[in-house]
């Protein structure tokens, strides 16, 4: 890949894994300081697919259009403007190298005698050992170096005749190399492992906006900072029609802003392809927050478990917990079990009523008509305690006082400024003898240890006609 123009160009090497797709060194396209932001690179960059001597026009050469970076590690993957179809995808790896095991490292970067090869070589890598997100290898010979360009390259096992993507070259000591120290010895180098990234990586080259009949008609928005980034993001949780045998089918894609406000859909989560199989978007009430205080913003969702047979309505509370790249798979955190609640009767917001730092969910909940002729609602709330949600308890009781639960709408924000979340409720009054129409602004505030009993704030019957 050359990355940039004129003075500045330089050049990486990569691995293709899909047509449109190339997984590469995110340090190929920062400075190393700064994570390198989603979107269209930020220079003109080109990419040579299916070219092992580039004195040839043999395969592909096409700009690549826009970056999604992993979080984390020095990856990123590049999509092209055009796909390659003449070059094979190297698949990617599900088990990670372990130590002793020889594998082989591929790129353009220099040689010992040369500064900018115009042949793809290779070395042979003993690995050293296997961390977190990296690997550790030596070359096999003081010939076996990672060099300048080399950046971005496979390490590839060979299994069974073919070769599957075990790491991409990071950094290395680059012993031997054209132009480095003479003094240097050391020929080891640091890889990223990219085992286990087989769903990012099917999610993100697989899946964009539109091409399954995406739309805003079937799309519930939220808004968050869902990477941690500290500019505010946009997920859309998209309901599909039912697969073909029978399943639901949802999925949550995020639109990621960047620094000139640009959006990048990507779905990192889909009920087909990463479980727990079937999920009815249309049974799902969302919301976002920071639940465990990491400092990304995760989706809860109260979802309808529908009538049990025993007369009961079951309702689930799963949260989706931002992990920088996209989501976790969802996870339920609580459950109604035997205790009857009616999902069509909730209103779930999200906010951090008791000032801890973690998002709670509350629910305005509909308790209907009494014998008396009076409305009766709750407020229930879930307190965040950063691996979950304690069991709901019942912040407010209209008792009786009639409270409409149909006529409410709930919403929330630190409305007082004193660093907890306050819920306020837009009443509608109805039409008044004159005529007119009343509507009333009312306040649950935030205490620290849940939500206060309501005070009316506003009232339009005091607005001059």
């Amino acid at each position: 890949m050359e990355i940039g123009e004129g003075d500045s160009q330089r050049a990486c090497s990569g691995v293709l894994i899909d047509p449109r797709w190339i997984m590469t060194a995110a340090s190929c396209f920062g400075n190393g300081l700064t994570e390198v932001a989603p979107g269209k690179p930020s220079v003109k960059t080109v990419a040579t697919v299916g070219r092992t001597d580039l004195t040839t026009t043999a395969g592909l050469v096409t700009d690549v259009v826009e970056l999604v970076p992993r979080p984390g590690r020095d990856l990123v993957l590049a999509r092209l403007a055009a796909p390659a179809t003449g070059a094979a995808p190297v698949p990617v790896a599900t088990t990670p190298a372990t130590a002793g095991e020889t594998l082989i490292a591929a790129g353009f970067g220099r040689t010992k005698t040369e500064w900018a090869p115009l042949r793809l070589h290779t070395a042979t890598f003993h690995v050293d050992g296997v961390a977190d997100t990296t690997i550790d290898i030596t070359g096999k010979t003081a010939g076996d170096a990672i060099c300048k360009g080399d950046t971005g390259g496979p390490l590839l096992r060979q299994r069974d005749g073919r070769f599957e993507l075990v790491g991409i070259n990071s950094r290395s000591w680059r012993s031997g190399c054209f132009g480095a120290d003479p003094a240097e010895t050391r020929t080891g180098a640091i890889d990223t492992r990219v085992d286990g990234l087989g769903a990012w990586t099917a999610l993100t080259t697989g899946a964009r906006w539109g091409q399954a009949g995406e739309s805003a008609d079937a799309s519930q928005e939220l808004a968050g900072d869902f990477d941690g980034d500290g500019k505010a993001d946009t997920a859309v949780l998209h309901t599909y029609p039912p697969a073909a045998g029978g399943a639901n089918h949802t999925g949550l894609w995020t639109f990621s802003s960047t620094a000139t406000s640009t959006y990048n859909p990507v779905r990192p989560w889909d009920n087909l392809a990463a479980g727990p199989g079937s999920w009815n978007g249309d049974a799902s009430k969302p919301v976002t927050g920071d639940f465990d205080g990491d400092g990304k913003t995760d989706v809860a969702v109260l979802y309808d478990n529908g009538r049990q047979a025993d007369g009961t309505y079951r309702t689930t509370l799963w949260t989706f917990t931002g992990n920088g790249a996209g989501f976790d798979a969802p996870v339920v955190k609580w459950n109604s079990g035997t205790g009857s609640w009616n999902w069509d009767r909730s209103k779930p917001v999200a906010g951090d009523f008791d000032g801890d730092g973690k998002t709670d969910v509350a629910v305005l909940y509909d308790n209907g008509r009494q014998a008396d002729g009076t409305y009766r609602t709750t407020l229930w709330t879930f307190t965040g305690n950063g691996a979950g949600f304690d069991a709901p308890v019942v912040k407010w009781n209209s008792g009786t006082t009639s409270w409409d639960w149909n006529r409410s709408k709930p919403v929330t924000g630190d409305f007082n400024g004193d660093g907890k979340t306050d819920l306020t409720v837009l009443y509608d009054n109805g039409q008044q003898a004159d005529g007119a129409h009343r509507t009333a602004l009312w306040r649950f505030a935030g205490t620290g240890t849940g939500l206060a009993n309501p005070t009316r704030v506003w009232d339009s019957i005091n607005i001059a006609r």
